[in-house]
């Protein structure tokens, strides 16, 4: 017979990853209110529909002129749209609309679980359908941002209206981000590896959805439009060699900037000015000028 200590370690460690599959899939709630109009831009507030009919809530910022193209901007697994406003105002300056929008399960959308992409795709996908069918946009790109990074890749494999990608901290592999993320509160990497592999299966049984199709890095060599990865050299989410064999593997044009002494997303703190334009510039580069 298997010993009771045993059997209890068994039960607390099924417990533990619920517990733990829960906590992942919680909903997100706003960040501080941070409008595009306190940076001069004007927006509109909308919503629209996932592919799979979830309502989510966005901010339109229109063009100021002529408008280049449509910059989604798809932000990190914390809060809302709103902490990520003053990342559109380059963008903005530079006569491309964006839009801005809050995932299922996050801010003013709806929703109760998030899935780090594995429904959260379906969103973005909405985004793109959104900007083409009823803002007349013919030139998308994606801006994404941690978790955000990774949904843009995914979604760029499955639609080929995505015209180029910008990826700033990205995962490649979800349990290798969740296990350092653990690593950096204390717990060993492989015990925080089997931990998040069996955390996730937990949230996958709750969510029905497919948790093996999350890794981007599965994704990558389906991905033909240009995609720049910016990743900082001390992130210690997400390795510069995840990120390089991802940027190897798409079949598009693909650069990595690699931006010393910085942490997961550090680079617009450290290096804005650089940061602002070397984003600004990929879109300018890659999705076609404005009509005259």
């Amino acid at each position: 017979m298997i010993p009771l200590i045993i059997l209890i370690l068994i039960g607390v460690w099924v417990g533990l990853t619920q517990i733990g599959g829960a906590a992942l899939l919680r909903r997100r709630e706003p960040d501080i209110a941070n409008p595009p109009d306190q940076y001069g831009m004007p927006y509109e507030s909308v919503t629209f529909s996932s592919r799979d009919g979830v309502s989510l809530s966005g901010w339109w910022i229109p063009a100021p002129d002529n408008v280049r193209g449509t910059i989604i901007l798809c932000s990190g697994q914390a809060g809302s749209k709103d902490g990520d406003t003053e990342l559109a105002i380059p963008l903005h300056q530079a006569g491309f609309a964006v839009l801005m929008f809050d995932y299922r399960a996050h801010g003013q959308s709806e929703g109760e679980a998030m899935t780090f992409g594995m429904f959260e795709k379906e969103d973005v996908l909405g985004a793109v359908d959104y900007v083409l069918t009823q803002r007349g946009t013919r030139q998308v790109g994606l801006y994404g941002l941690s978790m955000g990074g990774a949904v843009a890749l995914i979604t760029a494999a499955l639609s080929d209206r995505v015209g180029a990608v910008v990826s700033d901290g990205g995962f490649a592999r979800l349990k290798n981000t969740l296990a350092r993320w653990a690593r950096k509160r204390g717990i060993p990497y492989l015990i925080g590896w089997q931990f998040a592999a069996w955390a996730l299966f937990a949230a996958a049984l709750r969510t029905r959805g497919r948790i093996d199709q999350v890794d981007p890095i599965l994704w990558a060599p389906h991905v033909r439009c240009p995609v720049l990865f910016i990743q900082g050299e001390r992130d210690p989410f997400v390795t510069t060699a995840e990120v390089e064999a991802m940027a190897g593997m798409v079949k598009g044009e693909a650069e990595v900037w690699l931006v010393p002494q910085v942490g997961h997303r550090g680079a617009f703190q450290a290096a804005r000015k650089a940061y602002q334009g070397r984003v600004v510039a990929w879109f300018e580069q890659h999705l076609d000028p404005p009509t005259t």
